[in-house]
């Protein structure tokens, strides 16, 4: 389904699409929309969407109509709420992991709100 990863900004309202497999239901597919591309929680940013999400969502691609990855969805936080780490910040995590990686294993650790 997405084949590559966002390029530019995620927009309020646009259409988003949440991949995983909720409840164990293997290769599901939500439909919402970003209600805040940038939803400060903490020291944390999130794309807020109304897309449905639910256990087993968790760590699947959010998806742009376009098939970029622009997300990785994480939580729901109430009924039409829910939260995605944006792309570009799971992949500098998972890359300055990589670069303090000094004993063969690495760990990451992606916040949730």
């Amino acid at each position: 389904m997405a084949s590559s990863l966002v390029d530019g900004r995620v927009r309020h309202g646009e259409f988003v699409l949440a991949v995983g497999a909720p409840l164990s239901l293997e290769s599901s597919v939500t439909v919402g929309i970003v209600s805040n591309p940038d939803r400060n929680v903490g020291v944390h940013r999130y794309i807020q969407t109304d897309a449905a999400v639910h256990i087993g969502n968790s760590g699947g691609p959010l998806a742009n109509i376009h098939g970029q990855i622009i997300g990785i969805n994480s939580i729901k936080v109430a009924e039409g709420i829910t939260y995605a780490i944006p792309i570009h910040e799971a992949i500098e995590t998972i890359r300055k992991s990589m670069r303090n990686q000094t004993n063969g294993s690495a760990s990451l650790s992606i916040p949730q709100p």
